[in-house]
């Protein structure tokens, strides 16, 4: 099986704005194939060939997370490191089942609920 990478990003809530008031963000997740072709493209992950947000893969994690100018950053990393460690330990066990169903086009989001 060919090498993959791992991709992590933070999407901002396309309703952010005012100044002083909570923002918030998402963390998305993918898997691009350095053997395989993509076809089609994410547009929070261009590079991947399966993507979704964090908690589609890490059933415990929020869908979103709430900040401003007082968040407590480091908490915050304390918060979000360990997700994405679970997050990679699930993907890295469930690589070639992911890698299979993009092969056969039936990736269609992330789904570990059954794992």
């Amino acid at each position: 099986m060919g090498t993959y990478w791992e991709h992590f990003n933070f999407q901002a809530s396309q309703w952010n704005g005012a100044p002083g008031v909570h923002w918030s963000f998402y963390l998305n997740v993918g898997v691009e194939f350095k053997d395989l072709e993509r076809r089609k493209n994410y547009v929070f992950l261009a590079q991947t060939h399966c993507a979704g947000r964090i908690e589609q893969i890490v059933l415990s994690a929020p869908h979103a997370w709430r900040y401003n100018a007082e968040t407590n950053r480091e908490a915050l990393i304390r918060e979000l490191l360990p997700l994405i460690e679970s997050a990679s330990q699930i993907m890295a066990c469930n690589i070639t089942h992911l890698r299979s169903q993009y092969v056969t086009g039936e990736f269609i989001y992330f789904d570990f609920t059954k794992t």
